[in-house]
């Protein structure tokens, strides 16, 4: 699955619980899926002026 953090493989675990962050993958891949995640990050309100800031998608 293709996110907007790279590539996630997703493997099932049949017997395993479930978790909290469990459908992040899936959401992170509609994100990047949909252009929403690159809209957003175009759109940024927040200027970042320092020399040790991150990018804007970081």
């Amino acid at each position: 699955m293709l996110t907007p953090g790279g590539r996630f493989h997703v493997r099932w675990d049949e017997n395993g619980s479930a978790t909290a962050l469990g459908q992040l993958a899936f959401f992170a891949e509609f994100l990047e899926v949909s252009g929403l995640f690159s809209r957003r990050v175009e759109g940024c309100p927040l200027p970042y002026t320092s020399p040790n800031s991150p990018a804007v998608v970081d």
